[in-house]
């Protein structure tokens, strides 16, 4: 909203009046606004192998998306800000005091239990630091920060969310920094990625080779083979780009890809025997199947467009 409305005001469009004001008088040459990864830029991840897609609109410029820099860049304008030459120092004067989350008690190790806001800036207390002013941001798969203290500055980038930005900056700033454990994913993340990867295609394998479906004992039929097999397909990509990887072995995945194409080989060694379809209710069996092909489509087609997410 402020951003918006000091280019409302201006009359010059956000992207050009932060290069007017800001970037050109203190030299960050290489901050821009630009719709995707630019020429050089650090695509986002979830985590270390799974990237995510950058936001391209730019009409959310104001709030960070879609707005690029390097740590060289933000290091200028820290320093320009902590020497009191940065234009619109008035920014960090407070206008609200000692704001709170509703029942943010879980806030207080963050410092973040009760803050000042000034134009876009925050001050709050941090524990082992002392009074720190900062900006954060982030977006699915980026983060950013800039804080600093009455003696110390610091600027902390990542295109992983497996780095605390905010935490690290913190640790930073004390006298003795501690190390930081990166965020890792708990074990839910990873029976989850478990569940996706390895069931699908043990349950591909045990029909192929029981020629039996698992509740009704119906026999195996060219229906269920070509059902089975893109369910299996789809549910090995879902995992490959929804699964947490980070930890979770990558032999997992290459094991669940070759049950897969065992399963499938299976199911083409008995493609002649089996009839075309063997339903108890051939007017539910065949809209089920169509169904079923259908859901396994759309899901390979989403895991699919989230992998090639780095190169939108």
């Amino acid at each position: 909203m402020l951003g918006e409305a000091l280019a409302a005001e201006s009359g010059t469009p956000y992207p050009d009046l932060v290069r007017e004001r800001i970037l050109d008088p203190l030299g960050m040459d290489d901050t821009l606004v630009h719709a995707g990864v630019p020429e050089g830029g650090a695509a986002p991840h979830i985590e270390p192998g799974a990237p995510s897609h950058p936001w391209h609109n730019t009409a959310y410029a104001p709030a960070g998306i879609t707005t690029w820099s390097t740590t060289p860049d933000l290091t200028r304008l820290l320093s320009a800000v902590t020497s009191g030459t940065a234009p619109g120092m008035g920014a960090l004067e407070p206008l609200r005091e000692d704001v709170r989350y509703p029942g943010a008690t879980a806030e207080a190790e963050t410092g973040l239990d009760g803050f000042d806001v000034g134009l876009a800036w925050h001050i709050a207390p941090v524990p082992g630091v002392g009074e720190v002013t900062m900006h954060s941001g982030g977006s699915l798969g980026t983060s950013t920060m800039v804080a600093f203290d009455d003696s110390h500055g610091v600027v902390v980038m990542a295109n992983s969310m497996s780095l605390d930005a905010v935490g690290l900056s913190y640790e930073l700033l004390k006298d003795r920094p501690e190390p930081l454990v990166p965020v890792m994913p708990g074990w839910a993340m990873i029976a989850q990625t478990l569940v996706m990867a390895v069931l699908p295609p043990l349950l591909l394998v045990s029909l192929m080779l029981r020629r039996r479906t698992l509740v009704a004992q119906r026999r195996l039929d060219r229906l269920r083979i070509v059902s089975l097999s893109a369910g299996a397909l789809a549910w090995l990509a879902a995992a490959q780009r929804m699964g947490s990887w980070a930890q979770t072995p990558m032999v997992v995945w290459a094991v669940a890809a070759g049950l897969v194409a065992a399963g499938i080989t299976v199911g083409v060694w008995h493609w002649r025997r089996v009839p075309v379809e063997a339903g108890r209710f051939r007017w539910l069996h065949v809209p089920v199947f169509a169904l079923s092909v259908l859901f396994s489509l759309t899901l390979a087609f989403v895991a699919l467009w989230g992998l090639a997410g780095s190169s939108f």
